[in-house]
């Protein structure tokens, strides 16, 4: 059926960062540590002279602590063993590292320099624990940050070897998480990484927008299935997820919310494998946190995220979209983190496996030809994205057991090229044909959206109110009333002052009963 396209749907790349390259950092003081590494070790083939324990606190390290714990016993080891590492290549006999990853509960951060606050108030010299060590042997001893020589690069390292480190960390809420970060990516990358990709843009500042849509864009020419939220909210409280999704970019809101906050339904897990990053200063001051992004989304099921553990200053944090342009091209973790990161010795951090090719092996080849994302992916590969082709092609899909999703994804589509009422026609059908709940409530909402959008605002509002009563025990009740704050807006604004207002004359009255 789709003979002209039945290679590769990416340019996967023949060489990539190998298990030799790697050096795995653990916490002899901590069993959890210890076991996460030699799992790793095992499924990866780590060397076993690449293994290193230190003996460290979980807590955050000053700086005399990280030299004399970290440091120096690592650059100790690397002497002895005869490496090269990236970061000092004059230490060393032979043997290139390029990476390390860090097993869980190891320290999160490194202390100012003693006296560097008095010299410079405003200066920042505390830095993450995967930051520092990326500069491992440098001699770098500056209160702040530096320029990552590798930022924007295109090179693999196997062309020209990185001017530092490129640290990854595998870690998160529970132990559950921690092992499926390890184990699922190397299932994964057997056929590629294949699903919806969820971005949420609309945050504060334009940088950071640009970013987004450049992830959207990116989406697209990949031929992926994308859901593109791109008002100034971020996705509503408890919002009614799909399945199936592989990668979700967003920001700006503090702590997670929506769908992947602590309290939503559990109904919504990523993908295995997938990535997940939410832009936001302090996305991740805590791994263990599941209230905080990075926990919440690797809780979700993510392999891979990111983010800062304190104030990086947004043009200083990992850019989204040079991540997720390195992933889609080939490469591995370790290599898209370290393009992607403008500043060393700074506040960010990247989870996930380093050797992790999510989509290098994205063949058609390899999986089954009735999975909808490889349909959706042909689809629009063979029309080149073409509005009209790909509208002529849809009868067939749409009349098939996942005519739902292909009317999903084509009126993410049209809104994409700025179509909302051909978008409503289409979520119209995947509301019909939808069997969960969750995905029928979902593009009820989101047809509503559209209608109020194209001007059928009448029918949009009708239609909104039928549906906050009908969902009034829903789970997902909260993403309702979200919506219906913008298709009925004037009269929710009215229902709300007057409850405030009968609120306020129940508290009068009983507050002048208790005087009497």
């Amino acid at each position: 059926m789709w003979k002209w396209c039945i290679g590769l749907l990416f340019a996967a790349v023949a060489s990539a960062l190998t298990p030799q390259q790697v050096v795995v950092v653990y916490n002899e003081k901590s069993p959890l540590s210890k076991k996460a590494a030699l799992r790793y070790a095992e499924l990866r083939k780590i060397p076993q002279e690449n293994m290193v324990g230190l003996k460290l606190s979980p807590n955050n390290l000053s700086r005399d602590h990280y030299s004399r714990l970290v440091e120096k016993p690592l650059l100790k080891v690397a002497g002895e063993r005869g490496w090269r590492l990236a970061s000092a290549v004059s230490l060393g006999g032979g043997k290139d590292i390029y990476a390390l990853v860090l097993m869980p509960d190891c320290p999160l951060l490194v202390g100012r320099i003693p006296g560097s606050e008095k010299e410079n108030p405003q200066l920042k010299s505390s830095a993450t624990l995967d930051s520092e060590l990326a500069l491992l042997g440098a001699g770098h001893q500056l209160p702040g940050i530096i320029n990552n020589l590798s930022f924007e690069g295109e090179r693999r390292f196997c062309e020209t070897p990185p001017a530092a480190l490129s640290v990854c960390r595998i870690d998160a809420p529970d132990e559950a998480s921690i092992m499926r970060m390890i184990e699922e990516p190397v299932q994964v990358e057997k056929q590629g990484l294949w699903g919806w990709v969820v971005v949420d843009s609309g945050g504060p500042y334009p940088m950071g927008d640009d970013w987004m849509r450049e992830v959207a864009n990116l989406a697209q020419r990949a031929w992926q299935p994308l859901f593109h939220e791109s008002s100034r909210k971020t996705l509503a409280t408890n919002f009614p997820m799909m399945q199936g999704v592989a990668a979700y970019f967003g920001w700006y809101a503090y702590p997670a919310n929506g769908p992947f906050s602590e309290t939503a339904p559990d109904s919504f897990r990523f993908l295995p494998g997938s990535i997940a990053f939410h832009l936001h200063s302090y996305s991740c001051g805590s791994i263990k946190n599941a209230k905080i992004w990075v926990g919440a989304l690797l809780k979700r099921g993510a392999a891979v995220s990111a983010g800062n553990a304190s104030e990086p200053y947004l043009h200083a944090t990992i850019h989204p979209d040079i991540f997720y342009n390195r992933l889609l091209r080939g490469y591995t973790v370790a290599e898209a983190a370290l393009q992607a990161t403008p500043y060393l010795s700074w506040q960010n951090l990247v989870l996930g496996d380093p050797l992790y090719r999510p989509f290098a092996a994205r063949t058609v080849n390899r999986v089954p030809q009735d999975n909808p994302f490889v349909q959706w992916s042909l689809m629009t590969a063979g029309s080149r994205g073409n509005y009209e082709q790909m509208r002529a092609k849809l009868p067939r899909f749409l009349s098939g057991r996942h005519g739902a999703f292909f009317a999903e994804a084509f009126a993410w589509y049209c809104l994409e090229h700025k179509a909302p009422g051909k978008a409503a026609e289409y979520f119209r059908m995947a509301m019909n044909g939808s069997q969960r709940h969750e995905d029928k409530l979902r593009n009820r909402l989101l047809y509503i959206t559209s209608l109020f959008n194209k001007g059928e605002q009448e029918l949009a509002k009708n239609m909104m109110r039928r549906c906050l009563e009908e969902t009034m025990r829903s789970p997902h009740y909260a993403a309702v009333e979200a919506t219906a704050d913008v298709v009925i807006k004037e009269e929710r604004d009215r229902e709300r002052a007057e409850k405030k207002k009968r609120e306020a004359e129940a508290k009068k009255a009983a507050e002048a009963a208790a005087k009497k």
